[in-house]
């Protein structure tokens, strides 16, 4: 199965990855029925698709290969087809394209179109048309935001500094590729994946790691299979391991040894930015609470709290399960991020973690 995607055909590739991305956002609050519309059309397609396929394999239709579920791999696109209706499926690449700040509107055709970025055009005239209308509503809402901010929309209040119409304007021109704004962006970023250049994204955590976020990621790599000892004792006896890790993060604004035995999630996040020379560690980052409280203020060493996967970038912090529950860095950002974590079954580990199990992120404010 995990070669099943690249059996499919061009259109149920695309639809596939459609499909899936108009799940993932179906959810959002800016989600209207023009995306409910194309989730339905796309839905209905993948059903009659793999409809298709079981009767060619069946014989019921007539083809040129001929019948049979082994036949043109037909038994793997069948199955891979049936995640696509799935909340949990994810599309096979999106391109990483700025919201901060944006409307709810703005943020979900932004997401929506992340996905045709890396999918050029459709494989079929209504797939296209589909992907013409979401940019088309890019540019739209781009005009708009600039009659806005000059003062060309009778009733509304103008002046670029309302409302975060430059920042707004700024990602439209993005994901419309459009203006001096996409033309710096396209200088700072991959053009492909849309993240910086030189973030990280990709370390291994090996020696090679050059930003800060790479010395964060690499500090947790490195330190990945510890488990407790006793299990379920919450500490160890290692040199470097979970204690000498609890009293690490006590001594970002205290002393002693209190934090032993102690659920150490936070703590693994704590010593990993430390590692990076994140400014303004505590040893309240033991508390997931705390960090959840103090992103959403803004606060050191947090730049703010989103929800918003493609805001996020490798070495920020996501909580997962419910508010307060667990802590864990993101590797590698999207919708069902992977994860650094410590405290996850009574070790450390790299993760995948669903959508469904993420309560939002604490954006680090790295050197």
């Amino acid at each position: 199965m995990a070669d099943a995607y690249s059996y499919l055909t061009d259109s149920e590739r695309v639809t596939f990855n459609e499909t899936s991305r108009l799940m993932q956002l179906s959810d959002w609050t800016g989600w209207d029925d023009q995306l409910e519309e194309w989730l339905e059309i796309t839905q209905a397609w993948i059903r009659d698709r793999r409809a298709y396929i079981a009767a060619i394999a069946e014989g019921e239709i007539p083809h040129d290969n001929g019948p049979g579920w082994d036949v043109a791999h037909r038994r793997e696109r069948y199955d891979y087809l049936h995640k696509a209706n799935y909340s949990n499926a994810a599309p096979h690449a999106v391109c990483q394209l700025p919201t901060e700040a944006g409307t709810d509107a703005e943020k979900v055709y932004t997401s929506l179109r992340e996905l045709w970025w890396v999918e050029p055009k459709g494989a079929y005239s209504e797939q296209s048309g589909r992907r013409q209308a979401c940019t088309d509503w890019l540019v739209e809402r781009r005009q708009y935001v600039w009659r806005l901010a000059e003062g060309k929309v009778p009733g509304e209040t103008p002046g670029w500094d309302h409302a975060d119409r430059r920042q707004r304007y700024s990602n439209l021109q993005v994901a419309t590729k459009h203006g001096s704004a996409y033309d710096s962006w396209c200088k700072s970023h991959n053009t492909t994946t849309g993240k910086p250049n030189g973030d990280g994204s990709s370390s291994s955590g090996g020696s090679g790691s050059t930003t800060a976020r790479d010395r964060a990621l690499s500090w947790m790599a490195s330190h990945r299979g510890l488990n407790e000892q006793p299990g379920g004792s919450n500490c160890d006896s290692r040199s470097d391991g979970i204690r000498t890790a609890q009293d690490r993060c006590v001594a970002m604004g205290s002393s002693g040894t209190w934090l032993r035995y102690q659920p150490w999630c936070g703590v693994w996040c704590a010593n990993a930015m430390e590692a990076a020379g994140v400014k303004g560690l505590t040893y309240d980052l033991a508390s997931v609470e705390w960090i959840e409280a103090r992103a959403k203020a803004g606060k050191a060493p947090f730049t703010g709290w989103t929800t918003d996967p493609s805001r996020v970038r490798p070495g920020d912090l996501v909580t997962l399960f419910s508010p307060g529950q667990h802590v864990a860095m993101v590797r590698t950002p999207g919708s069902n991020p992977v994860t650094e974590e410590g405290n996850t079954s009574d070790t450390s580990a790299q993760r995948t973690r669903s959508k469904g199990d993420v309560v939002g992120y604490a954006l680090v404010a790295y050197p």
